[in-house]
C-alpha cells in the first residue's frame, strides 16, 4: 500500500454508539475499483468508564454481507479517553467491505471508521 497521502479515503462509519449497541457501516463496492489491500482507521472519541469498543473489518459478496472477517481492533476506555487505531489488511478477496462497531459497558462519542484504498488504474 502506498503512503496515506497517496490513497483514497472512504467513510465506513461516523456517529455515536450507545451501549449495548452495534452500528454496521454501509457496504463499499470494493473489488472492481480498488486494489486488494487497505488500511482501516478507527478514530474513537470519549469512551465512558468501563466501556469497550470493538471495530471489525468485514467483507462479503453483497453490501450487507459480513461473512468474511479481515481483522479486529479494540479499545477499552476510561472517561474522556480517546484512541486512533489502525489495521492493515492485504488480500481482500471479496466484492464488498464494511465496518461493524460494537460497544459494551459504556458509550462512545463519536466513532469514525475510514478505509484508505488505492484505486485500480486499469
Amino acid at each position: 500500500m502506498r503512503p496515506i497521502n497517496e490513497g483514497t479515503a472512504l467513510t465506513g462509519i461516523l456517529g455515536t454508539v450507545a451501549t449495548p449497541g452495534t452500528v454496521t457501516g454501509d457496504g463499499i463496492d470494493w473489488s472492481p475499483y480498488y486494489l486488494p489491500n487497505a488500511k482501516m482507521i478507527a478514530s474513537i472519541g470519549a469512551v465512558s468508564a468501563g466501556g469497550t469498543v470493538t471495530v471489525r473489518f468485514q467483507g462479503g459478496t453483497a453490501a450487507a454481507d459480513g461473512a468474511v472477517s479481515y481483522g479486529t481492533v479494540q479499545a477499552a476506555g476510561a472517561a474522556a479517553g480517546t484512541a486512533t487505531l489502525e489495521l492493515d489488511v492485504d488480500g481482500i478477496n471479496t466484492r464488498y467491505i464494511r465496518a461493524l462497531t460494537t460497544v459494551e459497558g459504556g458509550t462512545v462519542t463519536p466513532v469514525a471508521v475510514t478505509f484508505l484504498a488505492e484505486p485500480r488504474t486499469t
